[in-house]
């Protein structure tokens, strides 16, 4: 009986060992499968992230855009594939001096003051912020953004209001030869003491591009946009902590800067292309 007993147990024993190792390999099969499933579909993320049908959802670039400035931004992209970004750029002085080939130059005062302000300019800074729309699937794009400029003029004062106002048409030169005759101090700050005015264009630009993204690593890309920029506004003065420097400023060379930099900026629109390097990160959106 007893034997009889523990052949029944054993059979029992071999039985439940059976179905608990039919049950840990029938789990290894299932983490087996999830796992090869996960794998297809990064695959088919990889291969469509670089076909242009994903993209992640944020990106920071660096960009340089032809005639104004090299920067480096961030950008936001949604499901829908509306783009939000920002970027801060300086000034190239080589470029800058391109873009202002675009300014007025039709009559000889109109020239002079292109010419002048080409030869002072000695830097500044781009801050923008922009929103568009990108079609993944061909990697086409469209952008429309706000850019405040800001760049700098060395000369004295003397050469503003040569170079700004050479035909008189903002200021009576009577009478501030009157004033210079009549104060050696006037006269020195007038001839001798550099100023540097701060010009602030404010500029809206629409641009049309297209990404390229580089196969070996999808993350990375390139694109390519043309530009236009329309000028809204842009406003020049210069300041000083002379009292006696005051005099001629107040009076002579801020009306001049503010009368010149209105007719000459306010139609300094240029085209620009931008070639634009972009590292991706962040969760994939289709």
């Amino acid at each position: 009986m007893y034997a009889h007993l523990r052949k029944v147990l054993s059979i029992l024993f071999f039985s439940i060992l059976s179905i608990y190792g039919f049950s840990q390999e029938k789990q290894v099969w299932e983490i087996d499968r999830i796992r090869a499933k996960q794998a297809l579909e990064l695959k088919k993320d990889s291969l469509a992230i670089g076909k242009n049908e994903y993209m992640r959802n944020s990106q920071l670039f660096i960009k340089t855009e032809i005639p104004i400035q090299y920067a480096i931004g961030y950008q936001y992209a949604f499901k829908s594939g509306i783009l939000l970004n920002g970027s801060i750029g300086v000034f190239s002085r080589t470029y800058a001096t391109i873009a202002m080939d675009f300014m007025p130059s039709e009559d000889p005062a109109e020239k002079q003051r292109m010419d002048f302000f080409q030869a002072n300019l000695y830097g500044g800074a781009v801050l923008e912020f922009g929103m568009g729309y990108q079609l993944r699937k061909s990697g086409f794009l469209g952008l429309a953004s706000i850019q405040f400029q800001r760049f700098g003029v060395r000369a004295t004062a003397k050469e503003l209001i040569d170079n700004l106002d050479s035909e008189g048409s903002f200021n009576d030169l009577d009478d501030l030869e009157d004033r210079l005759s009549g104060s050696s101090l006037l006269s020195d700050f007038y001839y001798e003491d550099e100023l540097r005015p701060v010009i602030k264009p404010t500029q809206f630009r629409i641009s049309f591009g297209k990404m390229f993204r580089l196969k070996s690593v999808p993350r990375l890309s390139v694109t390519a946009f043309v530009s236009y920029n329309f000028n809204l506004s842009s406003s020049i003065k210069v300041e000083t902590d002379s009292s006696i420097g005051s005099i001629i400023l107040d009076n002579f060379v801020n009306p001049t800067l503010e009368n010149s930099s209105g007719i000459s900026f306010s139609q300094f629109q240029y085209p620009s292309l931008t070639f634009q390097f972009s590292y991706e990160f962040g969760r994939v959106i289709r």
